[in-house]
């Protein structure tokens, strides 16, 4: 299935409604599939597309669960045989560890500081650490 096709699809499948966390799951397979148009990709590495494309559109009527389990699949073959991830994956990952690393320094920093606003520093940490990482 051509990433055209697949697209057409989508749209008529999001057009007809649906639930809405699946709608938005379509919406997000949409927006990875105009991105993946315009891409250049040698005759194997189409071959290989199209045929994954065939493989979860076989899935799209299935349920939202095994359709959300075949995005993702379908996510994870494009990054690993094609190294593209979608739009945001880093600065979310980033901003996760920021905010994890953010608080665990300011949680040892309490143990340190003797002021009244020492209960506000893990606050403060996972905002810093979740600008750090978004950038």
């Amino acid at each position: 299935m051509k990433v055209e096709e697949a697209i057409k699809i989508l749209e008529t499948s999001i057009s007809e409604g649906g639930k809405k966390q699946e709608l938005q799951l379509k919406q997000n397979l949409s927006n990875v599939l105009h991105e993946l148009k315009y891409k250049a990709f040698d005759t194997t590495q189409k071959a290989e597309l199209e045929r994954e494309l065939e493989i979860l559109f076989f899935h799209i009527g299935e349920d939202e669960k095994q359709l959300k389990k075949h995005y993702k699949s379908f996510l994870k073959m494009l990054n690993k045989r094609f190294s593209l991830v979608p739009e945001g994956h880093c600065a979310g990952n980033g901003m996760i560890y920021g905010m994890l690393t953010g608080t665990l320094v300011m949680a040892i920093a309490i143990d340190y500081t003797d002021s009244a606003l020492k209960f506000y520093l893990p606050l403060a940490g996972m905002l810093l650490g979740m600008i750090i990482g978004s950038t």
